[in-house]
């Protein structure tokens, strides 16, 4: 009875690994087909231009809402996405983005801010006291 219970909580761990598995590969899919809408002049790059005329689509919108995005303030969450401050996103730059920024923020996430701010103020307070 013992062994069966046991051979049955691994499978249910497998199971559980074979689904986040495959959730991540489907929402990645997702992710480059949204790109692909977004990129209406098929450079393999968004501008902001492009970006901005698209967040005006109802479809687009909700495919970030679906994706489990926050689509409210298009220009910040253009700079979040393009990560080399180029101007332009790339589809690697979206797909990360979006992995990165999908769903609701983690206590780990808000930790790390935190941690982030007080070492940038210290490093501020530092350089005043030198000035």
């Amino acid at each position: 009875f013992c062994q069966k219970a046991i051979q049955s909580a691994n499978s249910d761990h497998e199971n559980q690994i074979k689904e986040q598995i495959q959730e991540k590969s489907l929402y990645m899919s997702k992710t480059r087909e949204l790109f692909g809408q977004l990129d209406l002049d098929h450079t393999q790059e968004i501008s902001y231009q492009e970006f901005n005329f698209n967040m005006q689509d109802d479809r687009v919108l909700a495919y970030f809402s679906i994706m489990g995005l926050d689509s409210g303030d298009a220009w910040d969450l253009f700079k979040l996405l393009d990560q080399d401050g180029s101007g332009k996103i790339e589809l690697e730059e979206f797909v990360n983005g979006f992995m990165k920024l999908r769903g609701h923020a983690k206590s780990i996430d808000i930790a790390k801010l935190s941690y982030e701010n007080k070492q940038m103020r210290r490093r501020l307070a530092e350089f005043m006291g030198n000035c």
